[in-house]
């Protein structure tokens, strides 16, 4: 038998795409843009949702979400998030930045501990007043990349339109990092098209983007939430 791909690894119980979107704040709908090779057992999953197949590997992470522009309400807002990951957030905070109206708002958090083990594996976002003034992608900002401000790939646009068009912007720029676009950068052009962008700090990030970090999680669960803990000891 393959390997079980990704977004449908077990977490908390359930495939790993679910115990995600578990984690963000509840939308009208959902869009999942996966592979058509494994796309009927998300559908089976999720059967309630819209799902975009693609046959091919994209140039990135924003291309795949452009991938999915078409199939969402144009009039609506749109959140935005990986399968890998796990959010906790104060949904008080949320809705109060909500109601400011904002164009853009990026999810982030400062004091994660793999930002030392690893500081080239993430991006990291300069903010000041709440409003983001930049971004790195794989190069922390500062020499204590704990204390940055982690970019943890949640996003939410106001309309679909805005995401869309700061991806195109991408493309036109040719802003690659490792070869590929990351949804990550559409920071910079949201900026420069003087768009407000903000940024939402969240109290938590679970991390399931490796086997190993999942073996982590799960361990860390189990001690927290009873069963096994003698055993983890």
């Amino acid at each position: 038998p393959g390997e079980v791909p990704k977004p449908l690894r077990p977490v908390l119980g359930r495939p790993m795409f679910q115990a995600a979107i578990d984690h963000l704040p509840a939308t009208r709908g959902q869009v999942l843009v996966v592979r058509d090779d494994f796309a009927d057992d998300i559908r089976a999953a999720a059967p309630e949702a819209v799902l975009v197949t693609l046959d091919h590997v994209t140039e990135g992470q924003a291309i795949t979400c452009l991938h999915g522009a078409d199939a969402l309400d144009p009039d609506r807002p749109v959140l935005v998030s990986n399968c890998d990951h796990g959010l906790t957030w104060d949904p008080t905070a949320w809705n109060r930045l909500l109601e400011d109206e904002p164009d853009v708002v990026v999810w982030g958090i400062r004091g994660f501990p793999g930002a030392d083990r690893t500081p080239n594996a993430f991006a990291y976002l300069a903010a000041e007043g709440g409003r983001a003034t930049g971004m790195s992608c794989k190069m922390p900002l500062s020499e204590r990349p704990r204390d940055d401000l982690l970019l943890l790939g949640t996003f939410w646009f106001k309309r679909p339109a805005i995401m869309a068009e700061a991806i195109r912007e991408l493309v036109r720029r040719d802003r690659r990092v490792n070869g590929e676009f990351y949804l990550d950068c559409v920071v910079e052009p949201c900026r420069d098209a003087g768009l407000d962008v903000r940024v939402f700090a969240a109290d938590g990030w679970l991390c399931w983007g490796t086997p190993d970090a999942v073996a982590e999680f799960d361990w860390w669960h189990r001690w927290f939430t009873g069963p096994g803990r003698e055993d983890a000891r």
